[in-house]
């Protein structure tokens, strides 16, 4: 009884905060009575969290709709099969950003460096890049991800004692296609691919993809961190969708550029996918993998990371629209 008491009030602090974050001028009888419908969808469909629930609008769509959206359990349920065990050798390839850097070298395009490396190695390294880019090599979402100017001697010596030994990968900070660019130039605006090998019948397909966009001053285009998101048509390469936030905001042009967003083409598609197929081919290990991407200034295309627990909201929220039959399909 202890222990479903205890699943109960964390189930509702998570509403509590979802509703104060993307409901903020809901009233108390508002509150009240979603609640009571978040607690009822919570028996209906197994999985689904507070965030889900507010996201894809649970409280707006019968039960029809609802159920073809993978929740939060869902997504462990799906991993899991498609991936196997989170401590495999398989994850490990890719829970750290230096070892993928290491792996898939052929995919980088840029340079990078991890931070155990010598004063001197540290100091050529920044001498010979521009605008740094420092990263968590274990880290995920932009957490604790920042940008540096090394430009003198003692720059370059602050920073090597910031980041020496602490688990961070350096690397070059890209400079993207100038059609990208132009949607927030702050920021570097990347493409997410979800690559998934059937386990029905074996084969490797582009499942899902979305543009990130930065906005405001940042200098990240996460989702979680302020950015926004809108789904790409994996045929042709055109976005389809608006672009959102996790707060719920709908956007059909750029809040900070005035560009279009939806119907935005996205340059050199094909050999984006292609890549990405490419690279998913050299794991037969694992099944369901979202590859970050950029293309560059020069159309060349250039890995950022890879994540074994892609998140379906990305995919799910711009056009909602469930993925769950699309993936349940794929189950053997």
């Amino acid at each position: 009884m202890k222990l479903i008491r205890k699943k109960i009030t964390d189930k509702s602090r998570t509403y509590a905060y979802c509703l104060k974050t993307m409901k903020p001028d809901a009233g108390f009888v508002w509150g009240l009575v979603h609640h009571a419908d978040f607690l009822l969808a919570k028996m209906l469909y197994p999985g689904i969290d507070g965030l889900d629930y507010f996201l894809y609008r649970y409280y707006e769509n019968g039960y029809k709709v609802n159920k073809t959206f993978i929740t939060e359990g869902d997504l462990a349920v799906m991993v899991r099969a498609f991936n196997g065990d989170k401590k495999s050798r398989d994850w490990a390839r890719f829970n750290d950003k230096k070892r993928f850097c290491s792996e898939f070298s052929e995919y980088i395009g840029r340079r990078w460096i991890g931070d155990e490396v010598s004063a001197g190695e540290f100091t050529e390294f920044c001498k010979n890049t521009g605008k740094l880019i420092i990263k968590p090599a274990g880290g995920a979402q932009g957490r604790g991800v920042f940008f540096a100017e090394t430009v003198n001697d003692d720059d370059i010596a602050k920073l090597y004692d910031k980041v020496h030994g602490k688990g961070y990968i350096i690397e070059e900070v890209i400079k993207e296609n100038e059609k990208l660019a132009a949607l927030h130039p702050q920021s570097v605006n990347t493409l997410r691919l979800y690559t998934t090998r059937s386990l029905r019948d074996g084969k490797l397909r582009v499942t899902g993809a979305v543009i990130r966009i930065g906005r405001g001053d940042s200098g990240i285009d996460n989702y979680s961190s302020g950015g926004m998101v809108a789904e790409i048509d994996a045929e042709s390469g055109i976005v389809i969708s608006h672009a959102v936030d996790e707060a719920g905001g709908e956007f059909l042009k750029h809040p900070d550029t005035g560009l279009d967003i939806k119907g935005f083409e996205v340059p050199e598609w094909e050999s984006v996918k292609k890549k990405a197929l490419e690279a998913h081919e050299k794991v037969k290990e694992l099944n369901y993998i979202a590859w970050d991407v950029v293309v560059r200034e020069d159309k060349s295309i250039a890995f950022l990371e890879a994540n074994l627990y892609g998140g379906v909201h990305m995919q799910q929220q711009p056009s909602m629209t469930g993925k769950k039959e699309l993936y349940w399909g794929m189950l053997s």
